[in-house]
């Protein structure tokens, strides 16, 4: 049986800038292959101008596939997605269109009534239950109420078999599909250069906190799951080898749940001598950091730590948005890794309800104190967006802090989220929300300004790789 697996466009400039490797796809190909489909992959994200009727007709034909997959990672995807599905109904309407990701997940009601081209969903972790799926259809076998976590419509109606299990041994997976995909195409991300070749890996999967702005356990589950160490290094080390990677961006939820695995997989690198780099996009949870993770982050090749702090208000973020971190340790951890010289990214989250003038200055106050040996090299303050399922969409929708016109953008993809707030606070406006930000940038910049300039300006290999990486992407167009 032949399985298509789409991974949708977005647009030129974003795919230079940061083609994330869409592991979510690579995984669903090595399982189907591993139980006994052929699987064939159209990457569009880092080739948005293969995009097109013409050239799908073309892929449609040939390769005449039973099923169609697409990956749905972020609401960004969901129009390109939605867009791509009605060209392949027109080529053969009678071609299945399953997609999946984490938009899908929480919005999957809104789509099948929506999206007529859309046939099934799959909800959350989707290796077992799209492989169930495929075998379903190629038995034609239309029983489908045991497939845990699908969305689909059976006689006009719209039926949902909730997701209840997830992947225990996650090393059961075979290695993503890594020969699917045109790798180099990957190597492109800003970070990257010709000579430190990146890619993004996952370790874990899901987080044991509830922060309440969080929707990560729709799709991971409540329970975190880790592949052992030999595993996360036998996939390390094939990239490294084969592929020639040298910087690795971790993109679990919270890799770092489990000390002693942290530790082994940490040391292990550094034991087997693997000259690399690592980071963490998604931010690493901070209550498990101490001083012998960190030196062994150091000693891994971390060239960064991004830090989920959130809020410098100790009632928003423990009380509202029920972080569980002292300030204490927050400053702990910055301490430790300006002694161990690993830059710091601090997340902020900012609109949350609760906020008032009084938390804005607890916030500015906090940020004052980033300084010194406290001093982090960035800030990213992002506005609060309430997903579904969450507890702050509950919140928002029982207090009426969100319209219909932005339930609808989050639905359809359309919203931009983090650049502006969305959430109509009764105690502040938009704009003093968005002048907050600013003045949280400012603090930050003025009073680090030239530990910054001195850091960033040094003519060493890691600033000149940024430099002409960004040189090569915005500049010469490659």
């Amino acid at each position: 049986m032949n399985v298509l697996l789409i991974n949708p466009v977005i647009n030129q400039i974003r795919s230079k800038v940061s083609s994330y490797f869409p592991a979510g796809i690579a995984y669903l190909a090595s399982h189907l292959e591993q139980n006994g489909f052929n699987v064939r992959v159209l990457d569009f994200q880092t080739s948005p101008h293969k995009y097109s009727d013409e050239f799908l007709r073309e892929e449609i034909n040939s390769y005449n596939p039973e099923v169609v997959g697409i990956g749905c990672l972020f609401s960004l995807y969901f129009p390109s997605v939605k867009e791509t599905a009605k060209k392949i109904k027109k080529i053969n309407n009678r071609i299945p269109i399953v997609i999946g990701g984490a938009h899908p997940t929480l919005f999957f009601r809104d789509i099948l009534i929506d999206c007529r081209d859309i046939d099934f969903i799959v909800l959350g972790e989707g290796e077992e239950s799209f492989l169930q799926l495929c075998l379903k259809l190629k038995n034609k076998d239309a029983a489908l109420s045991d497939i845990d976590g699908l969305a689909y419509r059976e006689n006009g109606e719209i039926r949902v078999n909730p997701k209840t299990r997830f992947i225990e041994r996650l090393d059961s997976l075979p290695f993503p599909a890594f020969d699917k995909f045109d790798m180099k195409l990957y190597f492109r991300h800003v970070r990257y250069t010709r000579k430190n070749r990146g890619m993004s890996i996952i370790t874990s999967r899901s987080c044991p906190y509830r922060c309440t702005f969080c929707s990560m356990f729709h799709t991971h589950g409540t329970k975190w799951r880790g592949r052992t160490t030999a595993n996360v290094i036998d996939e390390i080390e094939l990239l490294y080898n084969k592929h020639g990677v040298r910087c690795f961006q971790i993109m679990d939820d919270n890799m770092a749940v489990s000390k002693e695995r942290t530790l082994d997989i940490l040391r292990t690198i550094k034991r087997r001598g693997l000259d690399i780099s690592i980071v963490f996009p998604n931010g690493i949870s901070i209550n498990t950091l101490d001083r012998e993770v960190i030196e062994a982050l150091k000693g891994a090749g971390c060239k960064e730590i991004r830090l989920p702090i959130e809020h410098g208000s100790e009632y928003i973020r423990n009380k509202v948005m029920k972080k569980h971190l002292r300030e204490e340790k927050i400053f702990e951890v910055i301490e430790l890794c300006n002694e161990f010289k690993i830059p710091t990214i601090v997340f902020l989250i900012i609109g949350m309800p609760g906020e008032d003038r009084k938390t804005m200055e607890e916030n500015i106050n906090f940020v004052k104190k980033l300084k010194g040996r406290r001093f982090v090299d960035m800030l990213a303050p992002n506005f609060a967006t309430p997903y579904p399922g969450t507890e702050l969409f509950k919140q928002c929708i029982e207090e009426k802090l969100i319209d219909d016109d932005i339930i609808r953008g989050l639905t359809e993809g359309t919203l931009t989220v983090f650049d502006k707030p969305i959430i109509k606070l009764k105690t502040l406006s938009e704009k003093e929300l968005i002048d907050y930000r600013i003045k949280l940038w400012k603090v930050s910049f003025r009073q680090n300004f030239f530990r910054i300039a001195v850091r960033y300006l040094k003519p060493n290999r890691a600033n000149y790789q940024a430099i002409t990486a960004f040189i090569r992407r915005f500049v010469l167009g490659f």
